[in-house]
């Protein structure tokens, strides 16, 4: 379907992941907009693969949903990725210089953070490190001879032991 676009169509396309991009990273200011935009790329060419006129849907519409699905699909990769220390950040309101009440609060958390971690049991502890250092879910799993649905389930309760539920 892409290929079978004119330039000023692809343009368009482009323009139309762009719009996303910013009304996404609107609503989620730790994301970097940049990787949004790479990954409503891929929704978009996911979207050009998949599209079939015959359903009476505009290109436009059914691009769209695949646009923002990639984008969300990124940030709960990331937000995943960077485990427990990533939910402080984005509990944080995004200021373009923080204010010295915005570093406290935010230096609060984390001392919230590290003192509740204490409160871990061991293997708890080695899950959020290791989600922290960017293992996934199978690699911790393997390495404590557990299931990576178990390690989800921990990892989980470790996040609302620590920021509540």
């Amino acid at each position: 379907m892409l290929e079978e676009l004119s330039r000023g169509d692809l343009r368009d396309c482009i323009a139309l992941v762009r719009l996303i991009a910013v009304s996404t990273w609107r609503t989620h200011p730790a994301a970097c907009i940049d990787d949004l935009v790479s990954a409503g790329l891929l929704g978009l060419a996911e979207a050009g693969n998949n599209y079939d006129s015959s359903r009476g849907v505009a290109f436009g519409a059914f691009a769209r949903i695949h646009i923002r699905g990639r984008m969300l699909d990124h940030i709960r990769d990331e937000a995943r990725q960077a485990g427990i220390w990533r939910m402080v950040a984005y509990s944080q309101p995004v200021a373009s210089s923080p204010s010295a009440e915005h570093v406290a609060v935010v230096n609060d958390d984390l001392h919230h953070v590290l003192d509740r971690m204490a409160g871990l049991d061991q293997r708890k502890r080695r899950i959020i490190e290791g989600a922290v250092d960017g293992d996934t879910s199978a690699e911790l799993g393997r390495r404590m001879g557990i299931s990576r649905s178990r390690v989800s389930r921990l990892r989980e309760r470790a996040r609302q032991f620590i920021c509540g539920p």
